[in-house]
């Protein structure tokens, strides 16, 4: 059971610090950050080789790390990056989604739709790109799954939203005030 713990950290960990490969502007990125700074819920990495930081947030939507072992979960992790010493606006941000369940074949792979309301509003509507899986020693797999980019400004208008609603396959869920205010700490640490 451990395993799957560490599995699921591990593949936590490779999301929020790899973001600068997939960044356009951004070649590479250090093999471990030279600091890294809590601001609020996000975590500030910052990089020397190339010069970038990285802001990131994980939380789970369902479920909880302490559980994470015998129940299932769904943790969404947001990111962007930004080329300097200083975040800057970036031009998208990623976001990133793992999955436990005790279905066999995942819960995810076949339906992997994601629908975002904002205050009532459609944010956005789309299929994630569907990353490898491996069996969580449940008799299921975690799951990794990522949205194609998400534009800074539709990045903010769910950061700023009193409630946002999301149905990813077959799952609904609304996100909680702490979700949003790890997002939004994403948001407020652009210009430090």
């Amino acid at each position: 059971m451990y395993s799957i713990r560490a599995l699921a950290i591990a593949v936590l960990v490779i999301i929020l610090v790899a973001p600068a490969t997939r960044q356009g502007d951004v070649k590479a990125q250090s093999a471990q950050p030279i600091r890294t700074i809590n601001r609020d819920r996000a975590k500030v990495f910052y990089n020397e080789n190339p010069s970038a930081v990285a802001v990131a947030t994980t939380f789970y939507a369902i479920g909880s790390h302490k559980n994470s072992l015998w129940r299932d979960f769904l943790a969404i992790t947001a990111d962007f990056v930004a080329s300097g010493q200083t975040i800057t606006k970036p031009r998208c941000v990623q976001l990133h989604f793992a999955s436990s369940t005790r279905t066999k074949g995942g819960k995810y792979r076949t339906d992997h739709r994601l629908t975002i309301l904002t205050d009532g509003k459609l944010l956005l509507s789309t299929d994630l790109n569907v990353g490898p899986t491996a069996d969580n020693g449940r008799g299921g797999l975690v799951e990794l799954l990522e949205l194609p980019q998400l534009s800074f400004e539709q990045f903010t208008e769910l950061a700023q939203a009193k409630e946002v609603r999301m149905r990813f396959g077959a799952t609904e869920f609304k996100l909680k005030k702490e979700h949003l205010e790890a997002l939004r700490s994403m948001l407020s640490s652009i210009g430090s």
